[in-house]
C-alpha cells in the first residue's frame, strides 16, 4: 500500500467574460458589480474566474468617476454630466450608435480566439 497522497484534482477554471456598461470600465465592474455574481456561484463553481474584456475605445466626455469608457458613442451625444438634459435626449426618435459594429467585431474575434467558457 502506497503512502503517497494523490494530489487533489482541481477542476479547470470556468472563465466567464464580463462586459462593462456605458461610462464604466472593466476593472471597476469586476471589483464592484461582479462580486455578487461570484458569491452566488461560488458553491457550484469554485473555480469561477471572471474576465474583463479590454477597455472600450472611447473615453466618455465629462466622466467624473475614474476612467470611464464606452464601447461606442451616441449621436446625438448623451448628456452624461447634465441630468436635466437626459429626459430630452431619451425622447429622441432616432439615436445612432456610432462604431458599435467595430466593437462587436472585435469582441467576436476575441471570443473566437478561445480561452473563454461563457
Amino acid at each position: 500500500e502506497s503512502t503517497h497522497m494523490q494530489p487533489s484534482m482541481q477542476p479547470p477554471p470556468v472563465r466567464v467574460l464580463c462586459l462593462h456598461g456605458y461610462a464604466s470600465n472593466g476593472e471597476t465592474f469586476l471589483a464592484t458589480k461582479a462580486k455578487a455574481l461570484v458569491r452566488r456561484l461560488a458553491a457550484d463553481l469554485p473555480s469561477l474566474e471572471l474576465c474583463g474584456h479590454r477597455t472600450g475605445d472611447f473615453t466618455v466626455a465629462g466622466a467624473r468617476h475614474g476612467k470611464q469608457r464606452a464601447w461606442f458613442l451616441f449621436e446625438p451625444p448623451y448628456p452624461l454630466t447634465d441630468r436635466t438634459q437626459q429626459p430630452a435626449w431619451r425622447a429622441h426618435e432616432h439615436v445612432e450608435y456610432v462604431s458599435v459594429d467595430s466593437a462587436l467585431d472585435r469582441l467576436a474575434d476575441d471570443w473566437r480566439s478561445g480561452g473563454i467558457d461563457g
